[in-house]
């Protein structure tokens, strides 16, 4: 005999032993109780019923959750962008009605500015700043380098008409520039608001 044939006998053997315990199962089950068998059945009913709902109960439960977190987040990133946008917007239009007062004009219009315009072009940023507490400060500068602000002082001697900000606003003035990064800037607020 060679391998395979040894083989197929011990697979052989096997089966019929797996034969012959099933056969012996069904035997017994067949000379048993009715109320056994009820019993046994309800039983494999019941545990087929549980193992099924705790491995789909489980699945469904993480795959809800995972949606109702994805739901959460979409959520509140939209709210944030929708915050976001409000207050640029509130932003530039406070920028807009700044830009139109008469005093402001006159002084984006003149190389040398009097105290008494200061002053009202001063009380016109207040009335927006005292209104819009979020506001660290507001500057306003000409093109002959003339700057008018409630809070924010100049750092150094070198021309605000220099900045890299006050290029951007110059190049497109109906666009509001957000610049985040305030270092290397040649202003900085009066008050520390760390």
């Amino acid at each position: 005999m060679n391998f395979i044939s040894i083989l197929l006998i011990i697979k052989k053997g096997r089966k019929e032993r797996v034969d012959h315990i099933v056969s012996k199962m069904i035997s017994r089950l067949r000379n048993v109780s009715i109320r056994f068998k009820l019993l046994f059945y309800f039983i494999v009913i019941i545990i087929l019923c549980i193992s099924t709902l705790s491995i789909l109960g489980g699945n469904i439960y993480k795959k809800s959750m995972e949606e109702e977190a994805n739901a959460y987040t979409d959520q509140m990133l939209e709210q944030v962008w929708n915050t976001i946008e409000s207050t640029i917007q509130e932003n530039d239009n406070i920028m807009y009605y700044l830009a139109n007062e008469d005093d402001v004009k006159l002084f984006m219009e003149q190389q040398t500015t009097t105290e008494e315009m200061k002053n009202s072009v001063t009380e016109q940023i207040l009335v927006y700043q005292q209104r819009h507490p979020e506001i660290a400060g507001t500057v306003i500068v000409n093109q002959y380098d003339q700057f008018i602000s409630n809070e924010m002082i100049r750092v150094s001697r070198d021309p605000l008409t220099e900045e890299t900000w006050y290029k951007k606003a110059v190049e497109s003035p109906e666009k509001i520039q957000l610049i985040s990064n305030p270092i290397g800037r040649n202003l900085k607020n009066q008050f520390s608001y760390q």
